[in-house]
């Protein structure tokens, strides 16, 4: 929201925030001309924020949802037999649940204590090749075939259609002030994300009285 934006609004709000991606920081953690555009337009926003607004920024990292993102996309590769390691595959994936990222936008809306910039990432991250690994079992893959980094520098635009470097170079992040806050995730470690997301069949147990309980 830019200043003058923000001054022609009605009836001044009391919070505003904004979710830029973590992995704009560049690849193995070196500032990027993209990071430095994320720290501009963090700026940027800090001076359209008025002095009554509280500020929250969220820093996102991989959002896993069903419902759009790259988590589809990926999970179509895994089926075709593609969902293999990108690279040496030692690269971090940090990641979180949508449910819990939504619960986390909740808490910045009514939580008047929360200010400033935090990460929006489960506590657990993972390698590359341990992300394919647990995909490719919730999905029944009995393989998946590797890419290399040119494959994945020519596949990512065309097919996941996103920046090929969020695969080849990656980052292990965790959240202290969201830990030192008590932020209870609902999804704090992979597998329990992605079964909830791709719940098989065996998941599935009917009761005596009728009712359906899910596991994971």
């Amino acid at each position: 929201m830019t200043p003058q934006a923000t001054g022609s609004i009605k009836g001044k709000p009391v919070i505003d925030f904004t979710a830029p991606r973590l992995h704009a920081l560049g690849p193995r953690g070196l500032l990027s001309h993209v990071g430095c555009y994320r720290i501009i337009r963090e700026d940027a926003y800090a001076r359209a924020v008025l002095p009554q607004m509280r500020q929250v920024i969220l820093r996102t990292t991989f959002v896993l949802g069903r419902g759009g993102g790259a988590l589809p996309r990926l999970a179509r590769l895994v089926r075709w037999g593609l969902g293999g390691t990108v690279g040496h595959g030692r690269q971090g994936i940090s990641w979180i649940h949508e449910q819990d990222m939504n619960q986390l936008l909740v808490r910045a809306i009514l939580n008047h204590g929360m200010k400033g910039a935090y990460l929006a990432t489960a506590p657990n991250p993972v390698s590359n090749a341990e992300f394919m690994r647990e995909l490719r079992q919730v999905l029944r893959a009995p393989f998946g075939l590797p890419a290399a980094n040119w494959m994945v520098r020519l596949g990512a635009p065309l097919i996941m259609r996103t920046d090929p470097e969020l695969a080849i170079y990656g980052r292990y992040c965790v959240s202290r002030r969201l830990r030192e806050e008590g932020f209870d995730f609902m999804f704090p470690d992979l597998a329990s994300a992605l079964r909830d997301l791709y719940p098989s069949k065996l998941d599935w147990q009917s009761t005596s009285e009728g009712e359906v309980i899910v596991h994971g």
